[in-house]
């Protein structure tokens, strides 16, 4: 759990953000669980948060809410 959350913060503050496949594999999850799923929607719907495909990434123009959005997610 804490190297899954450690993925997470480093990886979303990254430009070309986290690949959510390569995490799943490398630690053996599969995210998002359940509970991630909805507060995954949520931020993709307010634009604070890109879902493509297995990556995931904070847009530029949200990238000052970035502490905030990854708080979130964990």
């Amino acid at each position: 759990l804490t190297a899954l959350r450690e993925r997470v913060m480093l990886g979303l503050r990254l430009a070309e953000g986290l690949d959510v496949a390569a995490v799943a594999t490398e630690l053996g999850v599969e995210p998002p669980a359940p509970p991630r799923a909805r507060t995954l929607a949520r931020l993709v719907a307010q634009g604070r948060l890109v879902v493509d495909k297995d990556r995931w990434k904070i847009p530029r123009s949200a990238w000052l809410l970035a502490d905030g959005t990854i708080a979130e997610l964990l």
